[in-house]
C-alpha cells in the first residue's frame, strides 16, 4: 500500500488542498491521488503545486552565494525545511464507494487533516477505465488542455 504524501488542509466537494509531508514531496502535475470521507475514496487530479513560505507575506530569499550546489543551501541552513511548504490543488475527479467507482463528484468533500495518497498503477488503470472524468478536467478554470494532456 502507498505511503501517504500530504494532509488536506482546505476542501469541498470539486477541490482540495493539501499540504505536503516533505518539502518538493509533491506528485506530479496531472496525477491521480485519493483522499478519503469515511468510507468513501475520494479521486482527484493534480492541477497545481506551489512550494512558497510558511508564512503569508514572507517571501524566501536568495542564500546559495556561496554554495557549490542547491543541495548545500539546505545543508547549511536546515530550518529552510521548516520555513517553507510545498502543497497543491486537486480536481476530484471522481468516487469509490465499495465496489462501484463513479466519474463524477462525490457526496460529501474529503476531511479536512485527511491523508492523500498516489494512486498506483493499477487504480489508475481502474478509474481510466472509463474518461467521463475529463469532462470535469475540461471545465477547469486554469490550465485544462495541458491536464487533461498530462492526466
Amino acid at each position: 500500500m502507498a505511503s501517504k504524501i500530504a494532509e488536506v488542509i482546505e476542501t469541498s466537494t470539486a477541490a482540495f488542498s493539501a499540504q505536503c509531508h516533505e518539502l518538493y514531496g509533491s506528485p506530479p502535475f496531472g496525477a491521480l491521488v485519493r483522499a478519503a470521507e469515511g468510507d468513501t475514496v475520494i479521486y482527484a487530479v493534480v492541477s497545481n503545486v506551489t512550494t512558497a513560505s510558511i508564512e503569508p507575506g514572507r517571501r524566501p530569499v536568495a542564500r546559495g552565494r556561496d554554495e557549490a550546489d542547491e543541495q548545500d543551501v539546505y545543508t547549511s541552513s536546515p530550518q529552510l525545511s521548516r520555513l517553507l511548504r510545498t502543497e497543491f490543488e486537486a480536481l476530484v475527479v471522481g468516487h469509490r464507494c465499495g465496489d462501484e467507482l463513479y466519474h463524477y463528484l462525490p457526496p460529501r468533500p474529503a476531511r479536512i487533516h485527511g491523508f492523500v495518497y498516489p494512486c498506483d498503477g493499477e487504480e489508475v488503470a481502474a478509474f481510466t477505465t472509463s474518461l467521463d472524468y475529463l469532462g470535469i478536467l475540461l471545465a477547469a478554470r486554469e490550465n485544462a488542455d495541458e491536464l487533461v494532456a498530462a492526466s
